[in-house]
């Protein structure tokens, strides 16, 4: 259909809002809102037939009433300041209820999710920024897609270099539940959420400290040659183990009953917690005894003089043997299934040793060449977690020579 040129020779003025015209009530305006909205959405035809001609702020020309009409008759004007015309006019003709529904209209259409629209690597970065309480709590709400990007573990990853917590806590590797922990963790320290106890009874350094978690007792080793049994509740000492000539500096609980302990005298002591009887005493070591671990029936301990001895804690007798350091043993563990051990010594390597047979497999040397002071087998990662000197500490694969990664 033809469009009567009409060229505005300036820009159209945006008419006034209604309570700025005196005497005006709403629905009196010459082009009604009830009317244009009839015309618009429903394909009727009017009295004057399918094409009328309206006179909409200077624009004359014929418009079809019909709703389909319309939009088709809307979309192929050529000039932007036309289409401009007529939405003004029809937002000019709205009651304030209409008005407030077509507002919510334009607000949904132009809402973008740009989390979700963007790639997955510039939406973790952009998600870098936003404080760890705002993505705990209402980010991962939004929607799926959301709480999918908010738990992503490289995210997870960024906030703990951040925070300096440096790897995952014991028996886990999801860097969340990492963070989640420690906020926790901190949140208890700074507001006292904690009962302090002050054991006190030693007469030297306490050297070890070991709990039971089944029903609270704490056991500790000190340089007085004793072991000092408490309890967790009262922080009352319940019992002491006297028998060792040297300083006490491991212990690991057996069961309910059974307390194991190894000393400076180069001796482990089998002990009944409930009698304070030693019902064992088992004298191979040749050194000290730094270290001693146990896993289902497998108790292993290492000591200074070079060498880890695998026990049979049933019997009280030795298995294996496990030689081939050159400097202490200072710590040992073993993986899930007791068919692994690892030894970690200060001739600054990594020993995995084969319980089966004695032979070791592996040998992990770090380049910087410090004594290995601590291990820890991961259970969830099958990768065994060890220190040196407390201040670096590499995360080793099962199957590699090279540590994974290191902090």
């Amino acid at each position: 259909q033809a469009w009567t040129p009409h060229v505005p020779s300036s820009r159209i003025p945006f008419p006034k809002k209604r309570h700025m015209i005196q005497g005006e009530v709403p629905g009196t305006h010459p082009l009604s809102s009830e009317q244009l909205c009839s015309t618009i959405l429903k394909p009727t035809q009017p009295p004057g037939g399918l094409n009328s001609t309206l006179s909409l702020g200077g624009l004359n020309s014929t418009i079809p009433l019909g709703g389909p009409q319309f939009l088709k008759w809307f979309s192929n004007l050529t000039e932007d300041w036309q289409q401009q015309e007529i939405l003004q006019i029809l937002v000019w003709n709205l009651d304030p209820k209409e008005l407030h529904y077509f507002t919510a209209l334009l607000k949904r259409h132009q809402h973008r999710d740009f989390i979700a629209d963007l790639p997955e690597g510039v939406s973790l970065h952009v998600l870098e920024y936003l404080p760890a309480k705002e993505l705990l709590r209402s980010c991962c709400r939004v929607s799926t897609k959301w709480q999918k990007r908010c738990s992503n573990e490289k995210l997870w990853e960024v906030k703990c270099q951040r925070n300096r917590i440096d790897l995952p806590m014991q028996g886990m590797l999801s860097w969340r539940r990492t963070f989640v922990d420690d906020l926790k963790l901190k949140r208890n320290w700074k507001f006292k959420r904690c009962i302090v106890q002050c054991l006190c009874g030693h007469t030297g350094r306490v050297l070890c400290v070991r709990i039971r978690e089944e029903d609270g007792v704490i056991a500790t080793g000190g340089s007085d040659r004793t072991v000092r049994l408490w309890n967790v509740s009262t922080g009352e000492c319940t019992g002491i183990l006297n028998g060792h000539l040297k300083p006490v500096w491991c212990l690991c609980f057996l069961g309910k009953n059974l307390l194991v302990s190894g000393s400076g005298d180069s001796s482990l002591k089998v002990w009944n917690t409930s009698t304070g009887v030693c019902g064992r005493h088992l004298q191979v070591h040749k050194g000290p005894v730094w270290t001693a671990l146990i896993k289902k029936d497998v108790l292993i301990s290492g000591s200074h003089d070079h060498s880890a001895i695998v026990w049979d804690v049933r019997h009280c007798s030795v298995q294996r043997v496990l030689e081939g350091h050159n400097g202490a043993v200072f710590s040992v563990d073993l993986d899930e299934n007791s068919e692994l051990a690892f030894t970690a010594s200060g001739d600054k390597t990594v020993g995995v040793w084969q319980l089966s047979s004695g032979l070791c497999l592996k040998r992990l040397k770090h380049a910087n060449g410090h004594p290995v002071v601590a291990l820890q087998w991961q259970e969830v990662s099958t990768r065994p977690f060890v220190g040196w000197r407390w201040t670096h500490a590499p995360l080793w694969g099962g199957g590699g020579h090279t540590p994974l990664c290191g902090v």
